[in-house]
């Protein structure tokens, strides 16, 4: 939490400091995922404008949690950069664009701030390595350590065509 009342800011100075920010274990798509560490050094900077403050949050952040495919362990670093605006007095209707969430009672919530663009950084699929074969879908043996036994599932003829179209795309390349 960052204190607003704790700088005396004019119209166009700028105040930075470093803030730890805590980044809670959250759930994306029904899976476990947490930073490691829990809480990194933030660069935290507001700049005060005319018409509001200018936030902005920079830090770096290694994430764990399983892979989509074989939900073995995956490691994620993003560096995560994220500003936010607050106007002093909002048009109105204006009022969700023009206010930070963040910001209540001249405090800025950085831990939740940062916990959001944690999660907002996140890759639409997690992956233990890109080459990652996944789970086999009779058996769910882990494909990454191997050939399961399953027996090779007989294609469905009634996607044949389908196949065909998707080859003969593959094969003029990507449209120009």
């Amino acid at each position: 939490m960052f204190d607003l009342r704790t700088v005396r800011l004019a119209v166009g100075d700028h105040h930075r400091e470093t803030h730890d920010v805590t980044i809670p274990p959250f759930t994306l798509g029904g899976l476990q995922y947490e930073a490691d560490p829990a809480t990194v050094p933030a660069d935290f900077a507001v700049t005060r404008l005319r018409s509001g403050f200018v936030f902005a949050l920079r830090f770096d952040v290694h994430l764990t949690g399983p892979c989509h495919r074989c939900l073995e362990p995956a490691h994620i670093d993003e560096s995560i950069r994220a500003e936010e605006y607050h106007a002093f007095n909002p048009e109105p209707g204006a009022e969700a664009d023009m206010t930070c969430e963040y910001l209540d009672d001249d405090r800025v919530d950085t831990d939740r701030w940062a916990s959001d663009a944690a999660v907002l950084a996140m890759p639409f699929q997690v992956l233990c390595r890109e080459d990652c074969l996944g789970l086999c879908v009779s058996c769910g043996a882990n494909l990454n350590e191997g050939p399961c036994d399953c027996a090779p599932t007989v294609e469905d003829g009634r996607w044949a065509k389908l196949r065909e179209l998707h080859v003969s795309t593959e094969e003029r390349g990507p449209a120009a």
